[in-house]
Parts: structure tokens; sequence; C-alpha cells
């Protein structure tokens, strides 16, 4: 980081008598500092951890420094031919679905024994963890012990094998060696101290500009120390529960630990965690933000932090202004893996203007575009792409422009200044195709590039993600052409336009039916080379009609954005069509015996999982997705609702808490099986003190939906029917008893228009 930083950086631990700044000069190479903070702030907490037993444990930058030093010896002790080298590190690929503390430890002690990591995504396939895996010189790889990477590893092996000898390579000279990946025990034994155990000796500083590490995914570790903010954070425990490995860095971190492989992450378990270990910051991607917005307990907690802190997706504009309604202290924050954060990452000027908007790091250069875009809205608004130029603080990863005669990175990201406030913005959308989801995941597809600026190469995706699973599905001769789509939402879909027109709707959509069978081989092979949030269900398959063709540019490909606009109809009813279930899902059993129950859940899970599951098997550690979970739920409650049986008790993280066919048999059997409806919900959930705060609550959040989202109020959904999707949504009102009482209220009229909802009681008050 440069000197030239100092006039802008805002001095962190001030005060602080256990931790001492280290060199900011480039002095000290990233497994260094480690190093230094043990020698100069040994006692100062790193991370702070629940266990499953409710204890709360904090590890000091002397425990982390054992544990990175004992994964060198590790690595060493199964790699006894493998000499480290900084000038030309040798690689060493990890599949391990492990904790983020065993799992950084690891990476940072391979780095400094000079051995370059490749760590591949669990979410990966076989095939795509082998065409990965080709690209490197890689001749072992660290698997985790459960069966799922087990599987995985074996399989890209195979896949290895078969693409060496496509190619008419020695398979001999490629031989490709699996290790047990280290457990947290391994790196931090329970009697773990100073006095028994021998540190290694110091490193020579590496060559700054040799390969330390190869990528995959969204990452970029040269950016890692940069990040502008305008608070002293020392003292704050930051939750980051839902961030990936790469991007943590800089707070103590709380965790949960105890389990292997580790628990899946919900809306839930991070609020809790971030309860019991004290966190004072948290960091939410979009969709939790949207779940712990219709909690109010969950949003009371928020209202107490120093900080919400979100980014990596759109955050729905209704839950932005609800919490921030609710003084829910929300930090936006922008960046990107080829330019790292960009913006103030953790901000005082900006919370004034609202949650939306952002000001630009003073360590960047960035200039703006400006786009010739009809405005949406009817009205007229500058649009402008941004593009980030090198400067004395700041240089981008990649480039791919000349701006004013210099090298830049242009982002694809459109921006729209504030009206009054000069350096001001707000994130408008995106020039290419890139679909960011709610989760915060981008649909991508695992094809890997050389990058020019490495000797032994660093990998990234190719970022124009839905490409070339559009280009697989337009291999089909029924397929002319294929558009994704899914931005802001919970997973994504597809447009097709046919090879023959027809109208999807005739023949009662048996047509359509057809269709989609017909070119289902083509999107399975799409989905089988993309990571699990990017697959296509074959229910957001949407067909264009012969009065909607695309439009193209004099180019002959497909507009974009002008096209998906023109079935935005379509995709909100295919999303609703999704959420309700209609006939998506397996036929639900006559009776709901544990047998006929756990038959039903195999049958479910079969659909969505690649991999076959034995019943006590965690889905999972077998592929298993927040989207996958998500579309099992919604099929169980659309089967529950068609044996008229309550749906009490199936909440929005249902499969997490149930996380195997077994599980879900005897769960679904209890609550089929449970009809005194009057106090499942409410014991179950055990965070309402009654009945009436939450229903309160949750008509407060719908008549502030109604008053600051204008489209609403003349949407031709009838109000009630909105607010009974709410109620229903937290089972407040069931399917056969509801506890609730609806009545229509004309404001205009005031207090003598109450009229009672059920026709038979009408009265006039």
């Amino acid at each position: 980081m440069s000197l030239a930083t100092d006039s802008f950086r805002t001095p962190q631990a001030v005060g602080s008598k256990t931790f001492t700044a280290p060199p900011l000069n480039g002095s000290l190479a990233l497994h260094q500092l480690y190093d230094f903070h043990a020698s100069h702030s040994p006692d100062h907490p790193l991370y702070v951890f629940a266990t499953p037993q409710g204890d709360v444990k904090t590890m000091t930058w002397a425990d982390v420094q054992r544990g990175i030093h004992r994964a060198s010896i590790f690595a060493s002790k199964f790699m006894p031919g493998v000499q480290g080298n900084h000038k030309a590190p040798p690689t060493v690929a990890i599949l391990a679905n492990t904790d983020m503390i065993t799992f950084q430890c690891f990476l940072l002690g391979l780095i400094r024994s000079g051995i370059q990591p490749f760590p591949i995504s669990i979410r990966n396939s076989a095939v795509g963890v082998a065409n990965m895996f080709v690209q490197t010189t890689a001749a072992h790889l660290f698997v985790s012990a459960d069966e799922a990477m087990q599987g995985v590893s074996k399989g890209a092996l195979k896949e290895i094998d078969t693409e060496l000898s496509k190619n008419g390579a020695n398979k001999e000279k490629r031989q490709v060696k699996i290790l047990a990946m280290p457990t947290f025990e391994d790196l931090f034994p329970e009697d773990d101290s100073n006095a028994s155990f021998e540190l290694l000796p110091p490193t020579e500083r590496p060559d700054l500009d040799s390969p330390a590490l190869i990528l995959h995914s969204s990452a970029s570790y040269s950016h890692l120390a940069e990040g502008f903010g305008e608070r002293d954070l020392h003292g704050e425990i930051m939750a980051v529960h839902a961030l990936p490995l790469f991007r943590r860095c800089l707070w103590v971190f709380p965790h949960v630990l105890g389990s292997q492989p580790p628990i899946g992450l919900t809306p839930d378990r991070q609020l809790a965690s971030a309860i019991a270990t004290g966190a004072t910051l948290m960091f939410g991607i979009p969709h939790f933000l949207d779940a712990w917005s219709t909690e109010p307990k969950s949003v009371e907690f928020l209202q107490g932090l120093n900080g919400v802190v979100f980014g990596g997706a759109p955050l729905s504009k209704s839950v932005g202004d609800f919490l921030q309604s609710k003084n829910v202290p929300l930090w936006h924050i922008y960046g990107g893996t080829e330019m790292g954060v960009i913006t103030t990452c953790m901000p005082k000027r900006s919370i004034q203007y609202g949650w939306e908007y952002i000001f630009f790091s003073p360590h960047i250069n960035p200039a703006f575009v400006a786009q010739h875009q009809e405005p949406e809205s009817g009205k007229s608004e500058d649009i402008y792409e941004l593009v980030i130029k090198p400067c004395a603080t700041h240089t981008p990863s990649v480039t791919n422009m000349t701006h004013d005669g210099q090298a830049a990175y242009a982002t694809s990201d459109l921006l729209i200044p504030h009206p009054h406030v000069e350096g001001l913005y707000k994130i408008h959308g995106r020039t290419d195709d890139q679909i960011m989801l709610s989760s915060g995941e981008k649909v991508r597809f695992p094809a890997a590039f050389r990058h020019p600026s490495a000797k032994l190469g660093l990998y990234h995706v190719d970022k124009t993600n839905p490409g070339p699973m559009e280009h697989i599905i337009t291999r089909s001769p029924l397929v002319t052409n294929a558009l994704m789509f899914g931005r802001g939402r919970f997973q994504n879909g597809v447009i097709i336009e046919p090879a023959t027109p027809f109208d999807p709707t005739e023949d009662g959509g048996r047509r359509l039916a057809e269709f989609r069978n017909d070119i289902w081989p083509y999107i399975e092979q799409a989905n089988a080379f993309a990571p699990t949030h990017s697959r296509i269900f074959k229910e957001m398959i949407i067909i264009t009609k012969p009065s909607k063709p695309f439009e193209y540019t004099p180019k002959g490909n497909p507009r974009r954005h002008v096209s998906v606009a023109l079935y935005n109809e379509e995709i909100d009813q295919v999303y609703a069509a999704v959420e309700a279930q209609a006939d998506s899902g397996p036929s639900p059993p006559a009776n709901w015996n544990l047998e006929d129950s756990l038959e039903y859940v195999r049958t479910l899970v079969a659909r969505v999982l690649k991999n076959s599951v034995r019943d006590e098997d965690d889905l999972f550690e077998f592929g298993c997705d927040s989207l996958q979970a998500t579309w099992i739920r919604n099929s169980i409650i659309h089967a529950f609702r068609q044996t008229s049986t309550p749906t009490d008790g199936v909440g929005s993280s249902f499969v997490f808490e149930y996380p195997s066919v077994a599980l879900l048999g005897q769960e679904i059997t209890r609550i089929a099986q449970s009809r005194d409806k009057s106090t499942v919900r409410l014991n179950r959930r055990g965070a309402y003190d009654d009945l009436t705060s939450l229903v309160i609550y949750e008509l407060e959040y719908c008549v502030y939906v109604f008053l600051f989202r204008p489209h609403c109020a003349h949407s031709e959904t009838d109000a009630q029917d909105v607010v009974q999707i709410r109620l229903r949504d937290c089972d407040v009102l069931t399917d056969r008893q509801p506890t609730v009482n609806l009545w229509h209220f004309d404001l205009i009229r005031g207090n003598r228009a109450f009229e009672c909802s059920n026709a038979e009681n009408a009265q006039a008050k």
C-alpha cells in the first residue's frame, strides 16, 4: 500500500494496548504479516467463534500463527518430494468443504512453504473441476474427508484421464495424488500452547511479482489490503459468515465451529452466531437481509448494531427502504474482482443520503462514460458506465479498454449520480449480461483463462457468464436463441426463441411441456458444466411468443436487455408459479405415513440433485444449495396444500434444519399427523410474545410497501390478496382455519368505512 494514501487513510487501533500496526510499505508479504502480528500483537483477538455446546472462544494472532506453521508442517509431511520455491512455486490444488479458519490457515501455510495453492470451489461438478485442473501443473489434490468431496475428486480424476487421452497426452507423466485435507483439530489441538510447539524459522521475503495463488472464482488477492473507510474499527466484531473466504480480512471474525463438514448457513444461524459472539458489525447478503426484514426480533437486533454492511448483489428497494425506516444502519459497499473494494467501505458521509448511495474511495481514479439509453421511467436520467484507471495509489488487476490514452478497466456497471450531491452515486444495472442473484452469487461458467501478469498463470472465471450456457442450449436444432435472466432474483431462468415459432399457451400448455422435454438434454448439458447456483430448472424456461420475437442488432445478435424486458410479465409469472410450485413437484402420497413420506422426499430430492444420495446423507454435502433447498421446501408446501395438510412448521430454513431424506421424511410425517394448528407455529417460532405483535408487524410492512412502492398501488392484485399472501408466508393465516379476519378499510371515508371481509358477517362500523 503506497504511503501516498496517508492523507486519507483513517488511523486504526488508535490507543490500543494489544495491537501494533504493521508496516504498510510492502516490505512484508501476506504470510509474513501473520508472523509480524504474532510477534508484536500476540494477545490481540483475531477470531471469535461459538461452539455447538454454546461456548464462545477467542483466537489470538499468536494462536493463528501456530496453526499456519502446523499447516506448513502438515503439507511437507504428506508431500515429501515437493520442494517449495517462492520464485517458481509448485502448484497444489485444494477441494475441501471445511471451516474458514482451517481453510485460511492451510492456504497461508502452503504459501509460507513456497507452494502455490489452487483452491477449487466445492460447488463445481467433477467436469468443472477437471476442466480447471488440467489448466495447471498441479500433481497433488488435498480433499476433505466428506463423501461428497471424495466423490467429486474421484470423478474429476476420471475426467482428467479422459481429457488427456483425447489430447494424446502421456497420463503417466500427469499422475494426480489425492491427499487428506487437515482438520481444525490437526492445526489447533486441544493442548495447543506456546510452550508445546516450536515455530518454524522466518522466511525470506518473496518476489511480490511472482505467483502466490491460482484462482478460479471471484477473488483478487492483490487487493485484499485495500479498503479505505472513515471509521476506526478497533474493537469491532464483524459477523462475516455470509462472505466467501477471500473477502474476509481486517476484522475480528465470529464463526461457528465444531461440525465437519460445516453446517449450512441460514439467516437464522448467522443471526444466532452474531448474537452469541457479541458482533457489533454484520455483513449480510441481500437474500439474508430480506429474510431478517420479516422478523421483528431480527430487525430489533440489526437496529442495535454499529453497521450492517451489504453488497455483491442487488438489494430489493422495498427491503432497503423498510430497514432504513426502522433505523437499521445500512452500509452499502461496492467493489469487484478486478479492482477490490473501491467505495468508502465503512462510510459516514453517504449514510445521510440513503442506503442506495455510495461515495468512491479517494485512493482510486474513476472515470464515467455516458450511456445512450432510453430511460425506463419515461424521465431523463444521466446513466454512466464506471471505468477504473490506474493511479499512484491503485491499479486494477485487469485492463480491457483504453480511456483517454490510458489502459483502464471498464466495469460494465451502470451508475446514476445523485441529483444534488457531487460524487455520490447509486448502482443502476449492468451493460453486459452478467446475472447477479439475490443470494450474492453471480451466474458463472467455469472456463478459466491464463492471466498475463503471472509467470505460471493466474486463473480467473470468464465473466461473460451466461454466454457459454446459452451457447450450449442453442446447439439444439429446435432453438434459435436463448437469453438467461435472473438479476436480483433468487434463481435464474432462460427465455428461448424456438426455431419454429408457436404459441406456448396453445393446447393448454401441452406443446410447451413437450418442447421443454425435447430441449431438456441441452439444458442438462449446460447445467452439468455450470456451478450449482447457476442451474436452470425446467419450470424456469420461458418460450417466446410469435407476437413478441427477440429484437436483434445489425450484427444479428439479440438485444439482451430490450428482449428480456419484453418478457418482464412472463418472468414475474414464472417466478410466482415456481413459488407456488403449481404441478411442478411429484404427486403427494395418499397418506403421510413415514414410509410414504420418505418415498415422496426421495423422488423430490432426485429431481434436483445431480448425485444420488442415501436417506441418511446430508443433502448439502452432495451439492444441494440454497436454490434447490427452496425448490424442495416449496414443493413440500404445495403437496401439503394439495392434501389439505397444515403447512405450519415448514419455514424458510426447513431443508437446512432437516438436511437429509430421513430427517425431512420424519418431520413431514410429524407435521402432517399434528392437527393442533392453534399452537404449532407459535410454539415453534418462540420469537413473539403474542400473535398480535406478529400481525401488527406484518401489516405494517404491507402498508409501507403500498405507500412507498407506487406500482403496487396500481397493481391488479387486490390489496387483501397481498396481505393474505404475506400473512400466509409467516403462517399467521393457515389453510383450513384462518387465525386472523381481514377487514376492508377506505382511507377516504374514515372510520365509517370498515367492512368485514367475510360477506356473511359484513357490518358497517
